[in-house]
């Protein structure tokens, strides 16, 4: 299993790389349309509302999505740290267990942390990804290498 700091650098790495690229791939895009004259500007206007409505969309969904999933991961991991509370106070016998068992307990909620904080950027990336894509295919289209 990866470590969930590992994850989370991984996820910020990936959520600044589609960001930088489609900040360069949008202002070369918006250059090249605001030059645009006559029936090629005119067609070009017509892509720009659909396409943006569709990328707006498709990243809403995403975003709706992985809400969904970081509130039924934090359930699950609140769940499972509640039960574990129970079985653990219960049957320590003197402060000395009950003290160790929040050790752990302290160590994994910074584990848990990392995991929501993962599934949080990954849920960011996945809402980049459409305008991204819509970006760079733009961009590629009217001309630059991305």
């Amino acid at each position: 299993m990866k470590h969930p700091a590992r994850s989370v650098l991984k996820s910020l790495d990936t959520l600044n790389r589609l960001g930088l690229e489609t900040a360069e791939a949008s202002v070369y895009v918006v250059n090249q349309r605001l030059g645009m004259t006559g029936q090629a500007g005119l067609s070009e206007m017509g892509v720009m509302g659909p396409e943006k409505v569709e990328a707006a969309a498709a990243s809403a969904v995403a975003g709706c999505l992985s809400a969904f999933d970081v509130a039924a991961t934090a359930a699950d991991l609140a769940k499972r740290q509640m039960d574990l509370a129970v079985d653990k106070l219960g049957k320590a016998s003197d402060i000395h267990d009950a003290g160790a068992w929040l050790g752990e307990a302290m160590g994994q909620s910074v584990m848990d942390g990392l995991t929501i904080w993962n599934q949080m950027l990954t849920g960011q990336v996945a809402m980049l990804r459409p305008i991204h894509s819509r970006a760079t295919e733009n961009a590629r289209r009217l001309g630059i290498k991305t």
